[in-house]
């Protein structure tokens, strides 16, 4: 199998478009599984904005191929040819969170939304770097910004609809939290007297001892 720095212009937006496709299809199926209210109607708006991601995605292929559109690429057959290329494998790795079911629960739907775009957000930018084809980095680039923007979103619905929810769960759903080390807060040094070493108390007390003064020869008595 081909490396992933070998994927062709064609094999590259292809890659770009199931992405958008599958992120599509995971929000639809939260949106089914959760029940009437925000949370629901928030992965509707999520889905329908991969509707815009496919129109931006186009755009870039004109701009680069000089071709007026995107020719449909199951018809010429490269779906079917990304499954089995290097670049397909990465990205399979990449959507495992979309495979996961949220069984109607709405902070499971958040987590695993965001841990999906944060990690494709990161995953394409690493990959926009390893290619010099200037309509592949500028793909990947904006795989990556649509997914920074779909995190901040995430994140902030997180916090809008469970505001409490405790620390030890909010960790799970960013790894930058996770490796946050926390010290414990130091207290002030008690001041404590120093007590003077052993040598320094003998040269004060060698100081301090008056020297011997000489005695005062003895006056003898005077001669009749």
């Amino acid at each position: 199998m081909s490396s992933v720095k070998n994927t062709s212009f064609l094999e590259a937006f292809a890659a770009g478009i199931q992405h958008e496709k599958d992120f599509f299809d995971f929000c639809m199926k939260m949106h089914d599984e959760l029940k009437d209210g925000a949370m629901k109607n928030f992965f509707f708006d999520l889905a329908d904005d991969s509707i815009e991601h496919f129109q931006k995605i186009d755009g870039i292929y004109k701009q680069f191929s000089g071709s007026n559109e995107l020719p449909n690429l199951k018809h010429l057959g490269l779906l079917h040819k990304f499954h089995t290329t290097a670049i397909q494998k990465l990205i399979k790795k990449l959507d495992r969170n979309m495979k996961k079911s949220a069984l109607g629960d709405e902070l499971e739907a958040l987590r695993l939304a965001l841990q999906e775009t944060q990690d494709a957000a990161q995953a394409f930018a690493k990959l926009a770097e390893k290619f010099s084809d200037k309509g592949i980095k500028t793909l990947f680039r904006q795989m990556s910004q649509f997914n920074k923007e779909r995190s901040i979103l995430l994140e902030g619905s997180m916090v809008y609809q469970h505001p409490f929810v405790d620390d030890s769960a909010m960790s799970d759903y960013h790894d930058e939290v996770m490796g946050v080390r926390i010290e414990p807060e130091k207290r002030p040094p008690k001041m404590s007297v120093k007590k003077p070493s052993k040598k320094a108390a003998k040269k004060a007390k060698t100081a301090k001892k008056p020297a011997k003064k000489k005695p005062k020869p003895k006056k003898g008595r005077p001669k009749k």
